[in-house]
Protein backbone atom coordinates (compact mmCIF):
# COMPACT_ATOMS: atom_id res chain seq x y z
CA UNK A 1 0.00 0.00 0.00
CA UNK A 2 1.12 3.54 -1.27
CA UNK A 3 1.77 6.43 1.22
CA UNK A 4 -0.94 8.35 -0.42
CA UNK A 5 -3.37 5.25 -0.44
CA UNK A 6 -2.61 5.00 3.21
CA UNK A 7 -3.13 8.43 4.05
CA UNK A 8 -6.36 8.42 2.69
CA UNK A 9 -7.49 5.26 4.26
CA UNK A 10 -11.03 3.91 3.29
CA UNK A 11 -12.70 8.07 4.31
CA UNK A 12 -14.34 9.75 1.23
CA UNK A 13 -13.37 13.11 0.06
CA UNK A 14 -16.34 14.61 2.10
CA UNK A 15 -15.27 13.17 5.13
CA UNK A 16 -11.43 14.25 4.85
CA UNK A 17 -12.25 17.96 3.82
CA UNK A 18 -14.85 17.83 6.84
CA UNK A 19 -12.27 16.84 9.30
CA UNK A 20 -9.76 18.95 7.46
CA UNK A 21 -11.78 22.37 8.25
CA UNK A 22 -11.75 21.35 12.20
CA UNK A 23 -8.03 21.90 12.04
CA UNK A 24 -5.95 24.88 12.23
CA UNK A 25 -3.48 26.09 9.46
CA UNK A 26 -0.38 24.53 11.19
CA UNK A 27 -2.33 21.13 11.57
CA UNK A 28 -3.43 21.26 8.16
CA UNK A 29 -0.13 21.31 6.84
CA UNK A 30 1.34 19.15 8.43
CA UNK A 31 -1.14 16.91 7.12
CA UNK A 32 -0.85 18.20 3.59
CA UNK A 33 2.94 17.02 3.84
CA UNK A 34 1.93 13.56 4.49
CA UNK A 35 0.54 12.84 1.26
CA UNK A 36 0.63 14.49 -2.43
CA UNK A 37 -3.07 13.04 -3.21
CA UNK A 38 -3.92 14.91 0.28
CA UNK A 39 -2.29 18.08 -0.43
CA UNK A 40 -3.82 18.35 -3.75
CA UNK A 41 -7.33 17.50 -2.58
CA UNK A 42 -6.67 20.27 -0.20
CA UNK A 43 -5.56 22.81 -2.39
CA UNK A 44 -7.96 22.34 -4.28
CA UNK A 45 -10.59 23.26 -1.92
CA UNK A 46 -8.61 25.79 -0.52
CA UNK A 47 -11.37 28.23 -1.05
CA UNK A 48 -14.50 26.31 0.38
CA UNK A 49 -12.34 24.90 3.61
CA UNK A 50 -10.97 28.62 4.22
CA UNK A 51 -14.45 30.39 4.07
CA UNK A 52 -15.77 27.58 6.74
CA UNK A 53 -12.55 28.31 8.89
CA UNK A 54 -13.06 31.77 8.82
CA UNK A 55 -16.66 32.19 9.74
CA UNK A 56 -15.17 30.94 12.98
CA UNK A 57 -14.28 34.20 14.31
CA UNK A 58 -17.16 36.03 13.50
CA UNK A 59 -15.63 38.65 11.20
CA UNK A 60 -17.59 40.44 8.04
CA UNK A 61 -16.80 38.52 4.88
CA UNK A 62 -14.12 40.20 3.22
CA UNK A 63 -10.08 40.46 2.93
CA UNK A 64 -8.09 41.15 5.51
CA UNK A 65 -4.40 43.32 6.58
CA UNK A 66 -1.81 41.29 7.31
CA UNK A 67 -0.37 41.69 10.87
CA UNK A 68 3.49 42.05 9.92
CA UNK A 69 6.07 44.60 11.51
CA UNK A 70 6.17 47.57 9.65
CA UNK A 71 4.01 46.62 6.86
CA UNK A 72 0.22 45.07 6.10
CA UNK A 73 -0.52 43.11 3.55
CA UNK A 74 -3.90 42.92 1.85
CA UNK A 75 -5.09 38.83 2.29
CA UNK A 76 -7.82 37.81 0.08
CA UNK A 77 -10.59 36.25 1.46
CA UNK A 78 -10.93 32.61 0.96
CA UNK A 79 -7.59 32.34 0.89
CA UNK A 80 -5.11 29.63 4.04
CA UNK A 81 -3.30 32.81 4.52
CA UNK A 82 -6.17 35.19 5.51
CA UNK A 83 -7.19 31.86 7.97
CA UNK A 84 -3.69 32.15 9.36
CA UNK A 85 -3.76 35.64 9.89
CA UNK A 86 -7.21 35.69 11.89
CA UNK A 87 -5.50 32.57 14.22
CA UNK A 88 -2.81 34.52 14.84
CA UNK A 89 -4.88 38.08 16.00
CA UNK A 90 -6.92 35.45 17.90
CA UNK A 91 -3.63 34.51 20.13
CA UNK A 92 -2.52 38.25 20.23
CA UNK A 93 -6.02 39.04 22.20
CA UNK A 94 -5.83 36.48 24.12
CA UNK A 95 -2.18 37.92 25.31
CA UNK A 96 -3.50 41.52 25.23
CA UNK A 97 -6.64 40.55 27.93
CA UNK A 98 -5.22 38.42 29.91
CA UNK A 99 -1.37 38.61 29.88
CA UNK A 100 -0.18 41.87 29.02
CA UNK A 101 -0.69 43.92 32.25
CA UNK A 102 -3.09 46.05 30.47
CA UNK A 103 -6.48 44.94 30.81
CA UNK A 104 -7.41 43.07 35.21
CA UNK A 105 -10.20 40.91 34.50
CA UNK A 106 -10.49 40.17 38.14
CA UNK A 107 -11.19 43.98 39.32
CA UNK A 108 -11.80 45.76 35.91
CA UNK A 109 -12.33 49.81 36.45
CA UNK A 110 -16.03 51.00 36.98
CA UNK A 111 -16.91 47.56 37.73
CA UNK A 112 -14.98 46.14 40.87
CA UNK A 113 -13.84 42.46 41.98
CA UNK A 114 -15.18 40.22 39.58
CA UNK A 115 -15.93 35.99 39.89
CA UNK A 116 -14.55 33.74 37.61
CA UNK A 117 -17.52 33.77 35.63
CA UNK A 118 -17.92 37.35 35.05
CA UNK A 119 -14.36 37.63 34.20
CA UNK A 120 -14.90 34.91 31.52
CA UNK A 121 -17.66 36.85 30.50
CA UNK A 122 -16.25 40.34 30.40
CA UNK A 123 -13.31 39.22 28.31
CA UNK A 124 -15.41 37.70 25.75
CA UNK A 125 -17.09 40.86 25.62
CA UNK A 126 -13.14 42.67 25.38
CA UNK A 127 -12.49 40.35 23.07
CA UNK A 128 -15.23 41.39 20.44
CA UNK A 129 -14.67 44.98 21.17
CA UNK A 130 -11.01 44.93 19.95
CA UNK A 131 -12.58 42.74 16.90
CA UNK A 132 -14.43 45.49 15.97
CA UNK A 133 -10.98 47.29 15.85
CA UNK A 134 -9.52 44.83 13.45
CA UNK A 135 -12.61 45.20 11.38
CA UNK A 136 -12.30 48.97 11.43
CA UNK A 137 -8.90 48.54 9.79
CA UNK A 138 -9.82 45.72 7.64
CA UNK A 139 -12.11 48.28 5.83
CA UNK A 140 -8.56 49.09 4.19
CA UNK A 141 -8.03 45.71 2.52
CA UNK A 142 -11.57 45.71 0.90
CA UNK A 143 -12.84 47.72 -2.21
CA UNK A 144 -13.46 50.95 -2.67
CA UNK A 145 -10.03 51.28 -0.72
CA UNK A 146 -6.83 50.93 -2.81
CA UNK A 147 -4.56 48.82 -1.48
CA UNK A 148 -1.85 50.35 -0.04
CA UNK A 149 1.97 49.60 -1.37
CA UNK A 150 4.94 48.52 0.31
CA UNK A 151 6.70 51.95 -0.61
CA UNK A 152 4.17 53.74 1.67
CA UNK A 153 4.98 51.78 4.72
CA UNK A 154 8.63 52.04 3.87
CA UNK A 155 8.00 55.82 4.15
CA UNK A 156 6.40 55.45 6.97
CA UNK A 157 9.66 53.28 8.96
CA UNK A 158 11.94 55.58 7.94
CA UNK A 159 9.97 58.94 9.58
CA UNK A 160 8.28 60.58 6.52
CA UNK A 161 5.28 60.56 7.88
CA UNK A 162 6.51 62.14 11.13
CA UNK A 163 6.88 65.18 9.30
CA UNK A 164 4.23 68.56 10.01
CA UNK A 165 4.83 69.47 6.40
CA UNK A 166 3.91 66.74 4.26
CA UNK A 167 2.26 67.72 1.42
CA UNK A 168 -1.07 66.85 0.88
CA UNK A 169 -0.61 64.03 -1.53
CA UNK A 170 2.07 62.39 -0.01
CA UNK A 171 -0.76 62.48 2.95
CA UNK A 172 -2.96 60.54 1.58
CA UNK A 173 -0.41 58.12 1.13
CA UNK A 174 0.04 57.47 5.16
CA UNK A 175 -0.89 54.01 5.90
CA UNK A 176 -1.06 54.49 9.14
CA UNK A 177 -3.30 57.89 9.40
CA UNK A 178 -5.52 56.11 6.80
CA UNK A 179 -7.17 59.65 5.47
CA UNK A 180 -9.07 57.46 2.31
CA UNK A 181 -10.52 55.45 4.44
CA UNK A 182 -11.61 57.55 7.90
CA UNK A 183 -15.03 58.61 6.94
CA UNK A 184 -15.73 54.36 6.01
CA UNK A 185 -14.37 54.02 9.66
CA UNK A 186 -16.40 56.80 11.18
CA UNK A 187 -19.48 55.09 9.52
CA UNK A 188 -18.74 51.40 10.51
CA UNK A 189 -18.59 53.21 13.93
CA UNK A 190 -21.98 54.92 13.61
CA UNK A 191 -23.77 51.71 12.62
CA UNK A 192 -22.21 49.36 16.23
CA UNK A 193 -25.07 48.51 18.01
CA UNK A 194 -25.23 50.39 21.32
CA UNK A 195 -24.08 47.10 23.62
CA UNK A 196 -21.36 46.85 21.00
CA UNK A 197 -20.50 50.46 21.48
CA UNK A 198 -20.53 50.47 24.96
CA UNK A 199 -17.32 47.65 25.54
CA UNK A 200 -15.34 49.48 22.33
CA UNK A 201 -15.49 52.68 25.01
CA UNK A 202 -15.00 50.08 27.87
CA UNK A 203 -12.01 48.75 26.00
CA UNK A 204 -10.21 51.92 25.40
CA UNK A 205 -10.75 53.25 28.49
CA UNK A 206 -9.49 49.75 29.98
CA UNK A 207 -6.59 50.31 27.99
CA UNK A 208 -6.18 53.72 28.77
CA UNK A 209 -5.92 52.84 32.52
CA UNK A 210 -3.39 50.18 31.97
CA UNK A 211 -1.19 52.36 29.78
CA UNK A 212 -1.31 55.02 32.41
CA UNK A 213 -0.28 52.56 35.17
CA UNK A 214 2.53 51.11 33.29
CA UNK A 215 3.58 54.83 32.07
CA UNK A 216 3.47 56.56 35.41
CA UNK A 217 6.87 57.17 35.67
CA UNK A 218 6.19 59.62 32.51
CA UNK A 219 3.22 60.81 33.39
CA UNK A 220 4.38 63.78 35.85
CA UNK A 221 7.53 64.97 33.60
CA UNK A 222 6.44 64.57 29.75
CA UNK A 223 3.73 67.24 29.79
CA UNK A 224 2.37 65.44 26.67
CA UNK A 225 1.28 62.70 28.56
CA UNK A 226 -2.52 63.21 28.28
CA UNK A 227 -2.41 63.69 24.32
CA UNK A 228 0.33 60.74 24.20
CA UNK A 229 -2.96 58.74 25.84
CA UNK A 230 -5.58 60.11 23.18
CA UNK A 231 -3.15 58.76 20.60
CA UNK A 232 -2.68 55.38 21.85
CA UNK A 233 -6.79 55.05 21.62
CA UNK A 234 -6.81 56.41 18.14
CA UNK A 235 -4.41 53.91 17.00
CA UNK A 236 -6.14 51.16 18.72
CA UNK A 237 -9.20 52.18 16.71
CA UNK A 238 -7.72 52.74 13.66
CA UNK A 239 -5.26 49.57 13.27
CA UNK A 240 -6.73 46.92 15.87
CA UNK A 241 -5.21 44.11 17.48
CA UNK A 242 -1.90 45.02 15.48
CA UNK A 243 -1.25 48.30 17.41
CA UNK A 244 -2.40 47.01 20.61
CA UNK A 245 -0.45 43.87 20.73
CA UNK A 246 2.61 45.57 19.33
CA UNK A 247 2.19 47.65 22.23
CA UNK A 248 1.24 45.90 24.88
CA UNK A 249 3.19 42.52 24.23
CA UNK A 250 5.84 42.85 21.59
CA UNK A 251 9.13 43.35 21.62
CA UNK A 252 11.74 45.74 21.18
CA UNK A 253 11.03 45.92 17.26
CA UNK A 254 7.24 45.84 17.52
CA UNK A 255 7.94 48.87 20.34
CA UNK A 256 9.83 50.74 17.92
CA UNK A 257 6.81 50.05 15.41
CA UNK A 258 4.03 51.34 17.70
CA UNK A 259 6.40 54.47 18.83
CA UNK A 260 6.19 55.40 14.84
CA UNK A 261 2.96 54.79 14.65
CA UNK A 262 2.10 56.85 18.10
CA UNK A 263 4.55 59.40 16.43
CA UNK A 264 2.08 60.14 13.76
CA UNK A 265 -0.64 60.41 15.56
CA UNK A 266 0.95 63.31 17.63
CA UNK A 267 1.95 65.22 14.49
CA UNK A 268 -1.54 64.83 13.30
CA UNK A 269 -3.10 65.70 16.99
CA UNK A 270 -0.75 68.74 17.14
CA UNK A 271 -1.51 70.22 13.63
CA UNK A 272 -5.70 69.62 14.23
CA UNK A 273 -5.32 71.25 17.94
CA UNK A 274 -2.98 74.03 17.03
CA UNK A 275 -4.70 74.63 13.14
CA UNK A 276 -1.46 74.26 11.41
CA UNK A 277 -3.21 73.00 8.20
CA UNK A 278 -2.79 75.13 5.07
CA UNK A 279 -5.85 76.71 3.92
CA UNK A 280 -5.78 74.17 1.26
CA UNK A 281 -5.33 71.21 3.49
CA UNK A 282 -8.11 72.06 6.37
CA UNK A 283 -10.22 71.63 3.35
CA UNK A 284 -9.57 68.58 1.62
CA UNK A 285 -8.73 66.44 4.38
CA UNK A 286 -12.45 67.50 6.42
CA UNK A 287 -12.52 63.51 7.63
CA UNK A 288 -12.63 63.68 11.52
CA UNK A 289 -10.80 61.39 13.70
CA UNK A 290 -12.25 58.35 15.25
CA UNK A 291 -12.56 59.70 18.28
CA UNK A 292 -14.92 62.35 17.11
CA UNK A 293 -16.97 59.65 15.20
CA UNK A 294 -17.19 57.95 18.84
CA UNK A 295 -18.07 61.24 20.44
CA UNK A 296 -20.72 61.68 18.05
CA UNK A 297 -22.05 58.01 18.63
CA UNK A 298 -22.04 58.45 22.23
CA UNK A 299 -24.22 61.95 22.32
CA UNK A 300 -26.60 59.87 20.00
CA UNK A 301 -27.03 57.03 22.67
CA UNK A 302 -26.45 58.28 25.87
CA UNK A 303 -27.15 61.70 27.52
CA UNK A 304 -24.83 64.54 27.61
CA UNK A 305 -26.38 66.20 30.86
CA UNK A 306 -23.16 64.52 32.91
CA UNK A 307 -25.23 61.44 33.56
CA UNK A 308 -24.13 59.64 29.81
CA UNK A 309 -21.07 57.52 31.28
CA UNK A 310 -22.61 56.40 34.02
CA UNK A 311 -25.20 55.10 32.15
CA UNK A 312 -22.81 53.96 29.82
CA UNK A 313 -20.77 52.05 32.72
CA UNK A 314 -23.92 50.75 33.96
CA UNK A 315 -24.92 49.55 30.82
CA UNK A 316 -21.28 47.30 30.78
CA UNK A 317 -21.92 46.20 34.15
CA UNK A 318 -25.27 44.87 32.95
CA UNK A 319 -23.65 42.78 29.90
CA UNK A 320 -20.76 41.45 32.49
CA UNK A 321 -22.87 40.33 35.03
CA UNK A 322 -25.19 38.76 31.97
CA UNK A 323 -28.96 39.21 30.97
CA UNK A 324 -31.30 38.68 34.07
CA UNK A 325 -28.66 40.16 36.52
CA UNK A 326 -29.69 43.84 35.95
CA UNK A 327 -31.67 44.13 39.27
CA UNK A 328 -29.72 41.40 41.09
CA UNK A 329 -26.23 43.19 40.88
CA UNK A 330 -23.32 42.07 42.96
CA UNK A 331 -20.82 43.35 44.73
CA UNK A 332 -18.71 44.47 41.62
CA UNK A 333 -21.81 46.11 39.97
CA UNK A 334 -22.98 47.81 43.22
CA UNK A 335 -18.83 49.10 43.64
CA UNK A 336 -19.28 49.96 39.74
CA UNK A 337 -22.26 52.36 40.10
CA UNK A 338 -20.75 54.14 43.22
CA UNK A 339 -17.72 54.87 41.35
CA UNK A 340 -19.72 55.40 38.12
CA UNK A 341 -21.02 58.61 39.93
CA UNK A 342 -18.00 60.25 40.67
CA UNK A 343 -16.41 59.27 37.01
CA UNK A 344 -19.87 61.02 35.23
CA UNK A 345 -19.55 63.81 37.08
CA UNK A 346 -15.49 64.24 36.35
CA UNK A 347 -16.21 63.18 32.45
CA UNK A 348 -18.69 65.65 32.23
CA UNK A 349 -16.66 68.97 32.80
CA UNK A 350 -14.22 67.34 30.52
CA UNK A 351 -16.79 67.54 28.18
CA UNK A 352 -17.48 71.35 28.81
CA UNK A 353 -14.20 72.06 28.37
CA UNK A 354 -13.50 69.89 25.29
CA UNK A 355 -16.33 71.33 23.62
CA UNK A 356 -15.36 74.69 24.49
CA UNK A 357 -12.07 74.33 22.85
CA UNK A 358 -13.75 73.19 19.98
CA UNK A 359 -16.44 76.19 19.46
CA UNK A 360 -12.86 78.41 20.09
CA UNK A 361 -11.62 76.18 17.11
CA UNK A 362 -14.75 77.00 14.67
CA UNK A 363 -17.97 75.64 13.84
CA UNK A 364 -17.92 71.85 13.30
CA UNK A 365 -14.78 70.90 14.90
CA UNK A 366 -15.27 68.30 17.42
CA UNK A 367 -12.54 67.93 19.84
CA UNK A 368 -9.98 64.84 19.67
CA UNK A 369 -9.74 64.85 23.34
CA UNK A 370 -13.61 64.52 23.79
CA UNK A 371 -13.47 61.29 24.91
CA UNK A 372 -10.23 61.22 27.33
Amino acid sequence: MSNDDFAMGPFPNEVVLAIVEQMDTRSMCRLMETSKTLCKLIRDNERSISKRQFAKYGTPVGNVLSSDLFFRRRLNYGTFKAVKEMEMREARIDDVLRNSGYINLAAPIHLGPLDVVKQERLYLLLKQALKHCDNIADIAANPPCAQMIQPSYRRFEVGHFRRYNVPYGFQLQDPVTKHRTRQLHVEYIQNLPAEDFAMVIYLLSALESGYSQIMSHLANFDPTFPERVVVVKECVLRHGSWYAWGLACGDNHWRIMTDAISQVGMVELIKFEFGLETEETEEELKEPNLHSGLWNRFKSLFPTDGTGYARLYQLVGRLVNGSGDEDEGGDGEKAGEEETEEQAEEEAKKEVREESKGEDRGEGRESVAALV
